[in-house]
């Protein structure tokens, strides 16, 4: 117990000389991967140590709070005295002095985008006024945001191993579509072509965003404070904005699809079998669904889509029709108060009638690109019957967790009256088993129930801090569905 405190260098001393130096060598030059679940309500973090091959090494991320630590670093901004406030700090203010859940304005062109905000301007979705002299966008607040999240990674690393030089990488997760869809037979060929030009031209716009958000937070990180004074704050986003970005294959930071992230763990793992699987992510702002078939061999673990698709709603939702009924619990955020009520109730069900329409709509949007899967497979009898679905469904993010969200996603047929009942996983981390406390040490996180709760919620993590992510082309179709084209990413030196 005493040697898991110890940084890695300290018990490699202890197993002799020799063996140290051996492994000082190895270990002078490394690049980490931070996989970084930028969440609506939460950040999450997983680091990978460069390794040769299964050699990498995993980290959870600790982060302080309080007197105590916490894996899920809340995604908040609080403004006040001049300054802003990011985090767990942020969390101490009053509702009305905090943005939650900013990462839901920065695709603010879209009709979709109903998000409000403390500090937003009524006439511009997606831009804040602080003492109506500073103006940042939803984006530029991200930046701030992970630039302060990183900035509290690179110090926890150089802590743990402070005879490492290294270089980081980013991977972050984005509420891509990414995959053109199939619509049924009333569809004409030129408005199906006309809905995919228009999902594709929102997806770039998206990533474009996330793009800058990930490179400019990776490079304000040396420079972040919190608090931060808003004035130096500024100035440093405008600084950092007039740099050029760099290009995909160039750039150390890069974007995944979060239906794709979500699951790029899980396949790899030796217990996962070959067939078929819908993903589906629960969490804060969206409700992300992909179905795919997995190859699964000794060579590679590969997933081939049918379909995948982000809904941007989630248990934020879930918060905003409880409003009425959390007003009579403390705390300083909307979620603070619905886990009080969660807790009192065991669970959601006693408040089915105020988030039957949110549950719907996630529903529909479950049943939905289950039916753009279902049409694409030749024979469909492959996919079950009545009783039973030949499919496995994995369930990631906090939402799952919920008793209402089991009861309608888990217990229920996945499809109609074609298709019964479907095998359901809840996974937990597979590779990361320690994480990096504030003070440098490190700690098995199954030995710390507290921590260990909260550990299935670093999936996507875990699955974004791999370094080599085989992302699919866009518009994959069923016809390639066993030769499908890839793109393999690799990350570029910095």
């Amino acid at each position: 117990m005493e040697n898991q405190k110890l940084s890695i260098f300290d018990r490699l001393k202890a197993l002799s000389p020799i063996k140290f130096k051996k492994q000082e060598e190895k270990f002078i030059s490394k690049e980490i991967t931070i996989g970084l679940d930028f969440g609506t309500s939460t950040t999450k973090c997983i680091i990978n140590i460069e390794g040769s091959g299964k050699d990498d090494e995993y980290y959870a991320i600790l982060f302080p709070r309080d007197k105590d630590v916490t894996l899920l670093y809340p995604t908040a901004i609080s403004f006040a005295d001049g300054k802003l406030y990011f985090g767990d700090l942020a969390t101490t203010f009053k509702e009305s002095e905090t943005i939650y859940s900013c990462k839901m304005a920065v695709p603010c062109k879209d009709s979709w985008n109903n998000y409000s905000s403390p500090f937003m301007c009524e006439n511009a979705p997606g831009l804040f006024i602080f003492d109506s002299r500073y103006h940042f966008s939803a984006s530029e607040l991200s930046i701030l945001y992970l630039s302060n999240v990183i900035r509290v990674i690179r110090e926890l690393v150089k802590k743990a191993f402070p005879n490492i030089k290294v270089k980081f990488y980013l991977n972050m997760a984005c509420p891509l579509d990414q995959l053109e869809k199939d619509y049924f037979a009333s569809c004409t060929k030129s408005d199906k072509q006309a809905a995919n030009k228009e999902n594709r031209k929102r997806d770039e716009y998206i990533e474009q965003r996330y793009n800058e958000i990930s490179q400019y937070s990776l490079g304000l990180s040396n420079y972040s404070k919190n608090p931060w004074d808003i004035n130096d704050a500024y100035r440093y986003i405008n600084a950092i904005q007039k740099k050029i970005l760099r290009s995909p294959e160039q750039s150390p930071a890069s974007i995944i699809p979060e239906t794709l992230a979500a699951i790029s763990s899980f396949i790899k793992r030796p217990g996962t079998e070959q067939g078929r699987y819908m993903a589906i992510d629960v969490g804060a702002g969206t409700t992300d669904i992909s179905v795919f078939w997995l190859e699964k061999n000794s060579v590679k673990s590969k997933p081939h889509y049918y379909s995948s698709g982000s809904l941007h709603i989630g248990v934020d939702q879930f918060d905003t029709a409880l409003r009425e009924i959390l007003n009579s619990y403390e705390g300083n955020s909307l979620r603070e108060r619905r886990e009080k009520l969660v807790a009192e109730n065991v669970g959601l069900s006693n408040c089915k009638d105020e988030i039957e329409p949110h549950l719907c709509k996630m529903i529909d949007h479950r049943t939905k690109f289950f039916g753009y899967a279902y049409h694409k497979e030749a024979k469909q009898s492959i996919w079950g019957n009545k009783r039973n679905a030949n499919l496995t469904i994995v369930f990631f993010g906090g939402g799952s967790k919920l008793d209402v969200i089991k009861e309608r996603f888990i217990y229920s047929d996945i499809w109609e009256n074609i298709l019964g009942q479907a095998e359901h996983i809840l996974p937990k981390l597979e590779v990361c088993n320690h994480a990096i406390t504030p003070n440098g040490s490190l700690l098995n996180i199954d030995e710390h129930k507290d921590i260990g709760n909260d550990s299935s919620l670093l999936l996507i993590a875990e699955g974004l801090a791999s370094r080599i992510i085989d992302i699919p082309e866009y518009g994959i179709q069923a016809e390639r569905i066993y030769e499908p084209k890839s793109i393999e990413f690799d990350i570029k030196d910095y």
